[in-house]
């Protein structure tokens, strides 16, 4: 706990990003630590390592384009190769402008299940 602490690790469960040091954010982060042994897809992965990625359109014109970030998303999934998509993730917020769209993807860098 101290380690994600120390490394000024936040957590973004929906809208709200939780920071360590207030009363949720610490709950939170010790129940992500505590987690050492995930089951996704009837497959245990014992290691607990998770990566992600998030992506929003360019500020301007096009920014609430959702067609435009998803065909982004599916490309950037694509380049990472054979991997196991654990949980994909669509945030929007209000902006003066078009709304701000981002996408967060989690995967496991390990084939999927076919």
């Amino acid at each position: 706990m101290n380690e994600l602490t120390a490394k000024n690790v936040k957590i973004n469960i929906g809208v709200p990003v939780h920071d360590p040091d207030d009363p949720v954010g610490r709950l939170l982060s010790i129940a992500v630590a505590l987690a050492d042994v995930a089951t996704v897809g009837g497959v245990e992965r014992t290691d607990g390592t998770i990566k992600h990625f998030s992506q929003s359109n360019p500020a301007g014109d096009g920014q609430g384009d959702v067609a435009a970030l998803l065909r982004r998303v599916a490309q950037t999934i694509d380049d990472l190769g054979d991997v196991s998509i654990e949980d994909v993730t669509f945030t929007s917020s209000v902006t003066e402008g078009e709304d701000d769209l981002t996408m967060t993807v989690y995967y496991y860098p390990e084939p999927r299940r076919r």
